[in-house]
């Protein structure tokens, strides 16, 4: 990993201190579960079930989306998503058309970094 995607992953609101922590400094191995990361159903899954109002499964792939964001310290996709986990844990019924749309732009940010890697 190019000490140049470090800080765009940083200033996309990785913390790069906490990841590398929890894959032992291997940045290798970080790399590779980043990549893995653009593999993963749950965030578009996520979309589907919240459109078609199924809000069961929608919490089930946020709450999928969050473990997966959080072992990869993605902050700020993390801080987009916890208003719609916990809309979701309490089957609030409502217009997720804003949260949706912040959580697709600090989703598209951090995949489009991760395509971009060296």
């Amino acid at each position: 990993m190019s000490s140049e995607d470090k800080e765009r992953l940083i200033n996309a609101g990785v913390d790069m201190p906490d990841a590398l922590a929890r894959f032992m400094d291997n940045e290798m191995l970080y790399g590779k579960f980043l990549k893995l990361f653009l593999a993963d159903t749950s965030f578009s899954n996520l979309r589907e079930s919240i459109l078609n109002k199924d809000l069961k499964t929608a919490y089930s792939f946020a709450h999928t989306l969050k473990g997966v964001a959080s072992n990869l310290s993605f902050r700020n996709l993390i801080d987009a998503l916890m208003p719609i986990h916990n809309s979701l844990k309490e089957e609030i019924l409502k217009d997720y058309s804003f949260e949706l749309s912040v959580l697709n732009q600090r989703y598209d940010e951090i995949t489009d970094i991760i395509k971009e890697m060296k």
